[in-house]
């Protein structure tokens, strides 16, 4: 077991975790067990090539097993292409996890400033309120943070 306790109020009825990896119920998966059966599970998004390692939070309500001994289990037994799961900062809580931005939407603007080539960089990558992100002598490195897919040019 990973973590082994009693389910009590005090500290919420929900069990939020971030989850990622493979994506296979029966050789990779997040479970919770009370009295040795598993009664909640989880697994990551990914099945097919691609995918990203990113972890999404996701949480169970666990009201209903109130005053039970509880175990949470990690099965990672799979092979291959995800073949892994990644599990992190599990907490009780009394609230539900934020879920993932979908279409969310982030503007920044470029500047090049001659004036400080010599000290910081003449590079600026600037963010939506006004504070530099980062600032560097080459465009290259500036930009590294950006999904460059994503861009699009603007003019001012």
């Amino acid at each position: 077991p990973l973590i082994a306790g009693w389910l009590a109020q005090r500290y919420g009825w929900r069990i939020g975790f971030l989850i990622g990896g493979g994506k296979n119920p029966e050789k990779l998966s997040l479970n919770l067990l009370v009295d040795g059966k598993v009664v909640r599970n989880a697994t990551g998004p990914n099945d097919k090539a691609g995918g990203s390692e990113a972890l999404a939070p996701e949480s169970w309500e666990v009201s209903e097993f109130a005053g039970k001994s509880a175990v949470i289990q990690i099965v990672d037994q799979a092979k291959g292409g995800w073949g892994h799961l990644n599990v992190d900062h599990i907490v009780q809580t009394d609230t539900k996890p934020p879920g993932l931005m979908r279409d969310a939407r982030r503007e920044f603007r470029i500047e090049k400033r001659p004036a400080l080539r010599n000290r910081q960089g003449q590079w600026a990558l600037i963010g939506e309120h006004g504070v530099v992100l980062r600032r560097g002598h080459e465009l290259g490195p500036v930009l590294a943070p950006v999904e460059r897919r994503l861009m699009k040019l603007v003019a001012d």
